[in-house]
């Protein structure tokens, strides 16, 4: 089929669309790193002028991709505690935990956000994924502070900015090779194979009980 250009706004969504299907195929199958703009106008029957276009850069593609996993990600917790009044900081923690799991590629994407994405995004796209974060964060502010009311709106970016950090930290140390995996199965180096749900749930628990003594100890 010869490729013709959008004319209308759904035509132009629709490529956006395709474009967004063809880069996610290629993640799953070779990896942040190993994606290029010509791989990804191939996949998507583009030429690369054509996917010029739309997208600048291919972290421009990727930043698109994550702003719609952070907008599900948000609308999980959102779902999963729209019907608490309480919850122990414990459970709130595995909850976190468990939303985090059902968004992989946001788990790999996250990593890539501050070191690539952000710094080879346009002014625009990187204003529509900040605004997008923004109203995101917000939109939790009060299903959270009903379950916590000791919480401030201020903390609820702060939770938000920690989880992007422990899951940019942790996370990719679990993603070993063949070689770590031998070396880390001698029994004298075993532990310090990364238990990300561990140390995930924990660091979140010492986080909010510290968040809670500060806010209901301050004068």
């Amino acid at each position: 089929m010869t490729w013709q250009r959008a004319r209308s706004d759904e035509q132009k969504n629709d490529r956006i669309n395709e474009i967004l299907i063809a880069t996610t195929q290629l993640l799953e199958q070779y990896g942040y790193d190993a994606v290029t703009m010509q791989m990804i106008a191939t996949k998507a029957k583009f030429t690369r002028s054509n996917l010029y276009r739309y997208f600048q850069t291919k972290e421009e593609i990727f930043i698109t991709l994550i702003s719609a996993d952070y907008t599900s990600y948000f609308n999980a917790i959102k779902e999963a505690i729209k019907d608490q009044t309480s919850m122990t900081i414990e459970a709130f923690s595995e909850l976190l935990y468990h939303v985090s799991m059902g968004h992989e590629r946001l788990l790999h994407l996250q990593p890539m956000l501050s070191i690539s994405l952000e710094r080879n995004s346009s002014e625009e796209i990187l204003t529509q994924f900040k605004t997008q974060i923004n109203l995101g964060i917000l939109s939790l502010c009060e299903p959270i502070k009903t379950v916590f009311p000791f919480l401030h709106d201020e903390d609820c970016f702060e939770i938000t900015f920690f989880q992007g950090t422990l899951i940019s930290g942790l996370y990719p140390m679990t993603l070993v090779n063949d070689t770590l995996q031998k070396v880390l199965a001698n029994p004298e180096l075993a532990h310090l194979k990364m238990d990300f749900r561990k140390y995930f749930i924990q660091s979140t628990i010492r986080y909010l009980y510290g968040l809670k003594h500060e806010r209901t100890h301050s004068i």
